[in-house]
């Protein structure tokens, strides 16, 4: 028999977020968020041009990509909470295997290793699992758990910079990886459950009616593979997924670069990812509130304030759009896509339909640090690369709305 949610002061769907939000911040926060803090150091050390290095997250995200491709089969014939268990470990091991690393090769290796491992245990299997748990409310609590990131990048970026500066990178990415043992494996091995039926309880908001979004409801990845609009949206992905990527990845060179000093570059960053934490959240309510093309606009405009603050950053106020843009602009990577794929096509067949939806935002991932820095190489400046992110948020926002229904409101909304 299924214990009523209220027999218990708190419902453990709370609890899932809070570890969900805990795995974000010590894996992608720190895989992810604070790869700037190892750019200049890693280049200036070992010899390599910035273009080099950025190969190295390209090839991450590509990983990432190949097992957000994969990541549906796995989910349906393996434990969800069992395959995190594994990939934490795996997580661990090659981040923390950076530290030995003596050649290009080496980095080449582990990220795929790290890419691999990050991408079978964050985004696609906590979206799952969180909306699992969540009917009412699940706007929030997506915001709420992908907000870790966010924190955890503002938290670890100025521990990062201080590690960096006075031990070395070496020993700064043993201590990340140290910070992540203790932290993702917990989590994975004693926290996380795939659904409310595995501990005995309902989903908060159960027999409320969810248009698209109920647990079994929606289309199969085989009916919509073919249509435009599937691939519109994920085009679209792709775009959003450059121009957030372009925006976050290359803050602390370039305003290093720009004359800022290591200290105050590290400082503003961390702002930023305390900025992206609270517009994680914000932008979850958005979509429960606003509904779907009010939040793509309001996200996709942040995203391109964010972006020309960066190219006018040697004046000191555009730093405040950097930080504003980069709040609510950035979020849209991690709330929205999991969003916009339950309520455009439901959940019945979630994780293969979002599975593919992750593969062209890894792509998107992969191809921007690549081409920022290639134009960085080529130019001596990130502004122009800037300056094509715009364009490219800009565009992705107009098509994005053409797909997206005009009078829906995300269903999960609350009174």
């Amino acid at each position: 028999m299924s214990k009523n949610n209220s027999d218990s002061k708190i419902f453990y769907g709370w609890w899932i977020v809070a570890a969900a939000f805990i795995v974000m911040a010590f894996a992608h926060g720190i895989v992810f968020n604070c790869n700037g803090q190892f750019i200049k150091p890693v280049c200036e050390d070992m010899g390599y041009s910035r273009q080099q290095f950025s190969i190295n997250q390209t090839i991450l995200s590509c990983a990432t990509m190949v097992m957000a491709l994969i990541s549906g089969k796995i989910y349906n014939k393996f434990n969800v909470q069992k395959t995190m268990c594994v990939f934490s470990i795996a997580l661990v091991a090659g981040y923390t295997g950076y530290s030995l690393c003596t050649s290009l090769p080496m980095f080449y290796v582990l990220s795929a290793v790290v890419g691999f491992s990050i991408g079978g245990m964050t985004m696609i299997p906590l979206s799952l699992i969180v909306s699992n748990w969540f009917h009412e409310k699940r706007g929030l609590a997506i915001g709420i758990a992908f907000m870790g990131s966010g924190v955890g990048g503002m938290v670890l970026q100025p521990i990062t910079a201080s590690i960096v500066q006075a031990m070395g990178w070496r020993t700064a990415y043993q201590c990340l990886g140290v910070l992540m043992f203790c932290t993702i494996v917990p989590c994975s091995f004693f926290v996380l459950k795939r659904s409310p039926a595995d501990v005995g309880l309902k989903p908060l908001g159960d027999g409320v009616e969810i248009k698209t979004g109920g647990v079994g409801e929606g289309k199969m990845l085989s009916e919509i593979i073919t249509t435009p609009r599937f691939w519109v949206f994920a085009i679209c992905a792709m775009g959003t997924a450059m121009a957030t990527s372009g925006l976050m990845q290359n803050i602390n060179p370039h305003l290093t670069d720009s004359g800022y000093s290591v200290a105050v570059a590290a400082t503003i960053t961390s702002c930023c990812m305390g900025a992206l934490a609270v517009g994680k959240m914000l932008l979850g309510q958005i979509f429960d509130k606003m509904g779907t093309r009010s939040a793509i606009v309001i996200a996709c405009g942040c995203i391109m304030l964010g972006l020309f603050g960066l190219v006018a950053v040697k004046f000191a106020p555009a730093i405040l759009l950097v930080v504003v843009g980069s709040g609510l602009g950035c979020a849209f990577g991690t709330v929205a896509y999991p969003i916009l794929t339950t309520s455009m096509f439901g959940s019945k067949d979630y994780s293969n339909i979002y599975g593919i939806i992750s593969v062209m935002t890894s792509l998107g991932q992969a191809i921007s640090p690549f081409m920022v820095n290639t134009v960085y190489d080529m130019k001596g400046s990130y502004s122009p690369a800037y300056i094509i992110c715009i364009a490219i948020a800009a565009v992705s926002c107009v098509v994005f709305l053409s797909v997206t229904p005009k009078q829906e409101k995300n269903s999960n909304a609350t009174a």
